[in-house]
């Protein structure tokens, strides 16, 4: 203005500046559209990607994972939050969750990394956390294991492009999930 530079500062709300901070409900209701069926059952499937998605899991994480049998502590969703944010962040958030009558009856705990195999790069879906033996995650089913077990695998194999290899390292071989889970995978196609 008249050879000098002036600024103009305005202050005016931004509406629906922050977004929406998610919730169980609202995860369930995403879940919605994309459905397995396994022995005439529905199961919804949605997969949360995004810290702030899993941040709404916390209360059901728990309730899940204290009603699996021989569960890890290590997996409760404090212990998992630190594991990721001290570790896990270079890898990607892959959580599925299992929905059916608008209740989140299964979380598998999942992530995808990026690991160097036989000298070839490729996406390892594999437990949120360290891979040891002793700490035995578990895909928390408490209940409906079997059709739980088959109702992942078919969405992991319609979501195939995603990641290269599965990875559930130490499961237990209780009498009923392992079993299932190899035969969904096998009959998949995946060894």
């Amino acid at each position: 203005l008249k050879g000098e530079i002036r600024y103009l500062v305005r202050w005016q709300p931004i509406p629906d500046w922050e977004p929406a901070v998610p919730t169980v409900e609202g995860l369930v209701a995403r879940a919605r559209g994309h459905a397995v069926e396994v022995d005439g059952v529905r199961y919804e499937t949605t997969v949360v990607r995004k810290e702030s998605e899993w941040d709404a899991l916390a209360p059901v994480w728990d309730r899940l994972l204290l009603a699996v049998p021989d569960h890890a502590a290590f997996q409760a969703y404090e212990c998992q939050r630190r594991w990721w944010r001290d570790v896990g962040r270079d890898n990607e958030l892959f959580i599925v969750l299992l929905v059916r009558d608008a209740d989140v009856r299964g979380i598998a705990p999942l992530q995808v990394e990026t690991v160097k195999l036989y000298g070839r790069w490729c996406r390892r879906l594999t437990f949120i956390g360290a891979g040891s033996e002793a700490e035995r995650p578990r895909l928390l089913f408490p209940t409906e294991e079997v059709p739980l077990a088959r109702a992942l695998v078919a969405m992991l194999a319609g979501r195939s492009a995603q990641w290269d290899l599965a990875d559930f390292h130490a499961q237990l071989t209780d009498p009923n999930g392992l079993p299932a889970l190899e035969t969904a995978f096998r009959s998949a196609g995946y060894l």
